[in-house]
C-alpha cells in the first residue's frame, strides 16, 4: 500500500492530510492547556508556535521551490514566526511574574487529559482522512 494521491500521473504526498492531523493534535494540546495558563496571551502564542512548527514539518512534503537544500521560504518564515512568538511569550511571562510578585501569587490549576476531547479529535482525524481520500478517488 502506497500512501499518496495520484495527480497528473504523479504520486504526491497528501500534505493537506498531514497538516490537518497536526492541526487537530495542536487543537487538542491547546484545549487541554486552556485551564493551565500562567498569563494572558499564553494560549495565543502557543498556537502561533505550534502552527508554525506544523507548517515547517508539512513543507517537507510539498513541492515548493527550495532555497537552501531542503529548506524553502516557508521554512524560514515559520522559523521567524517561532522566534518572534517565543520572544513575545518570554516578555509576557516576565511582565506577568513581575506583576504577580508585586500583587501576590495565584495558584495555577492543573488538569488531567480530557479523554472526551481526545476521542472527538481522533474521530475528526479519521473522518478528515476518509473524506480526503473519498474526494480524490474520483
Amino acid at each position: 500500500m502506497v500512501l499518496g494521491i495520484e495527480i497528473g500521473g504523479q504520486l504526491l504526498h497528501p500534505a493537506q492530510i498531514y497538516e490537518a492531523i497536526l492541526n487537530y493534535i495542536l487543537f487538542l494540546i491547546l484545549w487541554n492547556k486552556r485551564k493551565n495558563t500562567e498569563y494572558d496571551g499564553q494560549i495565543f502564542f502557543t498556537y502561533i508556535i505550534g502552527f508554525s512548527i506544523n507548517r515547517f514539518i508539512v513543507e517537507f512534503f510539498r513541492t515548493n521551490p527550495m532555497i537552501l537544500g531542503p529548506i524553502s521560504i516557508a521554512h524560514l518564515f515559520s522559523l521567524g514566526i517561532i522566534l518572534i512568538a517565543v520572544v513575545a511569550m518570554m516578555i509576557l511571562k516576565k511582565k506577568y511574574h513581575n506583576l504577580q510578585s508585586s500583587v501576590g501569587s495565584n495558584a495555577i490549576v492543573n488538569r488531567q487529559l480530557d479523554w472526551g476531547s481526545f476521542a472527538i479529535i481522533l474521530g475528526a482525524i479519521i473522518i478528515s482522512v476518509a473524506f480526503y481520500y473519498f474526494i480524490h478517488s474520483f
